[in-house]
């Protein structure tokens, strides 16, 4: 990716010989891509956890350069790579006073001790070439269980580092929905090794992961013909066997919580965290060191240089051009295109909100489980358009309650004990209130039906109607099929009211003849 590199000697002389921002600039960028990931493997080292490497080696070149932009190099140039690392450890040790790190973050190293305490006797481990190579093979048995898609944003992000821009360019979507899509693979890699790891060592650590595993192996068994050779273990891991472990030993709701397996996750993990951490964060780690080589181009263009002392605080700067930036989960991203360009951003936008919902503890366990983890473009608009779908329609359902109770509190007033404790409906509307449309009533009179129930029914709804406090006294009929008539003393001039119509079964009762009463 670098091409031919030049001699440390030849890189300090052009760092110190530089006249122009561009030729500060190149110099700067020739020996960031020699020894950036040297000095990220050092940082590794010394802090197990990405935040914290990062922030040294970030630390550390800026020092370094803003010194070459003083015409301070080292003593000896062809030491460039010795001291850039002093210089690193310079910053480490500014580290630890400053913010007191407590240590790894995302794995454990065994028994608790300290990366300087941990042997190299067993396994390819550590930030060694043979051992760089033994996790980079693992990472790579990890991407292939990814998608086509995740595959080839592997390749341009984490082997060619390649910028979120520069990713954008080559696929022809938005910065940031290349972003995104770089955030996602980052975190499947995470928790893919992870689970990688407890497939390959766990076992005898937790039964019912052993039993998960022994489930996939009959599985894989039972799909294979009977003249084919048994499975490999290599064909073993697969995108569906990945996630099933990851569901394991995660702590969210629709996860299993194996806080044996996760435990021994950490562990198990912690010894390859110096290799891993250049593996899966060198193409951040490039974002960082690009953007502080144009800060110290400036200043120096400027003539102030605020970051010259090696023993400053290290400066914390998201990801540049639109790459991700994982620092607790959060993504700075460059704002995406128009047009065709927008509408990828949102789509891979949409992807990624999908993915994080399905992991977000804050969700309850059953919408979690309806959630694909690892969903493509089409399946998150699916989901995206179903959920904005219930939230339409729990605002219809709540404004349509809200509305009849709103309603029914005016116009469907309750009745009180005068009407046996059932409401009164007003079927003449809003004015029912006035005199001239008090016609059409009906209610429901206390069972059995007496005259003194129905009257005392009537003499509710004819006071709620129209706020006069009346006195209705009713006679029953001649024969049972006949109606009730009722009358109302009103200004000493009794109102006659006839053909009250009463079901003896419910009680209810209507006006079907003519009659009134004046106020």
């Amino acid at each position: 990716m670098e091409g031919i590199q030049s001699s440390d000697a030849d890189l300090v002389r052009r760092a110190l010989g530089a006249t122009t921002d561009q030729e500060r600039t190149a110099a700067f960028e020739a020996i960031a891509g020699k020894y950036r990931l040297t000095v990220l493997r050092q940082c590794a080292y010394w802090f197990p956890d990405p935040e914290a490497a990062q922030d040294v080696g970030q630390a550390a070149f800026e020092a370094a350069f803003t010194l070459l932009a003083q015409g301070k190099g080292p003593e000896r140039p062809d030491k460039l790579a010795g001291w850039l690392i002093e210089i690193a450890r310079h910053r480490g040790q500014e580290y630890i006073r400053k913010t007191k790190p407590a240590g790894v973050q995302w794995a454990d190293l065994p028994e608790g001790r300290s990366l300087d305490e941990t042997e190299d006797d067993e396994e390819d481990r550590s930030g060694s070439a043979s051992r760089r190579a033994h996790a980079t093979k693992l990472v790579e048995r990890v991407v292939a269980t990814f998608t086509g898609r995740q595959q080839e944003i592997y390749q341009l992000r984490f082997v060619q580092e390649l910028t979120g821009r520069e990713i954008a360019g080559r696929l022809g979507i938005a910065d940031k929905a290349a972003s995104n899509e770089a955030t996602i693979v980052q975190g499947l890699i995470a928790d893919g090794f992870g689970a990688l790891i407890l497939m390959q060592e766990g076992r005898r650590y937790c039964p019912d992961l052993a039993r998960i595993l022994d489930d996939t192996a009959k599985m894989r068994t039972a799909d294979t013909p009977t003249f084919a050779a048994a499975p490999a273990d290599a064909d073993l891991f697969t995108a569906a066997l990945r996630q099933r472990i990851v569901n394991h030993f995660n702590d969210c709701n629709v996860c299993d919580n194996c806080r044996t397996c996760n435990n021994k996750r950490r562990q198990l993990v912690g010894p390859y965290v110096p290799a891993l951490i250049p593996i899966v964060f060198a193409g951040e780690f490039r974002d960082r060191i690009d953007q502080v080589i144009r800060r110290v181009v400036e200043q120096a263009h400027a003539g102030h240089n605020p970051s010259a002392h090696p023993g400053s605080g290290p400066p914390t700067a998201p990801a540049a051009s639109g790459a991700p930036a994982m620092a607790g989960g959060f993504l700075a991203t460059a704002g995406a295109g128009t047009g065709a360009a927008a509408a990828d951003a949102f789509v891979s936008r949409l992807q990624f909100l999908v993915h994080k919902a399905s992991e977000s503890n804050r969700l309850p366990r059953w919408l979690r489980r309806t959630i694909p983890h690892d969903a493509g473009p089409g399946a998150s608009i699916t989901v995206v358009a179903a959920f904005v779908a219930a939230v339409l329609v729990a605002v219809v359902v709540i404004v349509t309650v809200a509305s009849a109770l709103t309603s029914g509190g005016s116009a469907t007033p309750q009745a009180g004990p005068g009407a046996g404790g059932v409401a009164a409906t007003n079927t003449a509307g809003p004015g029912a209130s006035q005199p001239s449309d008090c016609l059409n009533w009906q209610g429901n009179a206390a069972l059995p039906v007496t005259t003194a129930s129905l009257a005392r029914s009537i003499q509710h709804v004819v006071t709620t109607c129209t706020g006069h406090a009346v006195s209705v006294t009713c006679t029953a009929p001649p024969e049972p099929w006949d109606y009730y008539t009722c009358t109302i003393p009103q200004q000493g001039v009794p109102a006659h009211f006839s053909d009250i119509a009463i079901d003896q079964t419910t009680g209810a009762w209507e006006i079907v003849g003519q009659g009134g009463f004046s106020s």
